[in-house]
């Protein structure tokens, strides 16, 4: 019963510091809210090597996989992170950490849609309560609203709502990829997803002069 709840515990546990973290980067001196590839490529970097570092260590084949699918993947990942860590320009962190917690919304509209999935009432009441927290969220977030802060910008939100779908249809390529692919784990997808977004992100650096 413990370890069932300890390893959901540690990736909430992880989540929070993550969040707190780049809020607290996003808000010091240095100005990282100006470069907002480099923020992502570290994220890219950190999750392609810590598992590919997992696969050697369990002596898993960090190569054999399919490499169509996951390029589909890595595009996903690329648009989900570049697009939120971009919309911080014109949105409060928390209504990016609200918007982004809310891809359960068209991830369940696109599993009914192409996997045919089937949710039960309370999940699909869940999903109801969930949007009308957010919309309730962003309300509040102006001035007007009580929350304190800035109006969140409509192009902002737009961001937002592309890294979320972006999120979402990761999520359906990378569930319809395990079945196919039995052999694979979630840290092949995740080492080849995160590797192939961190060099088109070092491209975009480059490009963009953020390395300067």
């Amino acid at each position: 019963m413990l370890r069932s709840w300890l390893l959901p515990a540690c990736m909430i546990a992880a989540g929070l510091a993550h969040a707190a973290l780049q809020e607290k980067l996003f808000h010091v001196r240095f100005g990282l809210s100006d470069v907002p590839l480099v923020v992502t490529s570290f994220e890219f970097a950190s999750c392609s090597g810590f598992s590919l570092l997992y696969l050697l260590l369990t002596r898993e084949n960090p190569w054999r996989v399919p490499h169509g699918p996951l390029t589909i993947i890595a595009l996903m990942v690329l648009i989900s992170l570049v697009s939120g860590n971009i919309a911080l320009k014109w949105v409060s962190y928390p209504v990016k950490v609200v918007v982004k917690s809310c891809k359960l919304l068209p991830t369940m509209a696109m599993g009914s849609l192409l996997l045919r999935k089937r949710y039960s009432l309370g999940e699909q009441m869940s999903a109801l309560l969930l949007c009308i927290g957010l919309v309730g969220f962003t309300l509040a977030d102006g001035p007007g609203g009580g929350g304190g802060g800035d109006a969140s910008s409509p192009l902002g939100m737009g961001l937002l709502l592309v890294a979320v779908t972006a999120d979402a249809v990761q999520v359906q390529i990378s569930e319809r990829m395990m079945r196919t692919y039995p052999f694979l784990t979630p840290m092949h997808v995740m080492l080849h997803s995160n590797g192939m977004a961190l060099l088109a992100i070092l491209v975009g650096i480059v490009a963009t002069g953020e390395h300067a």
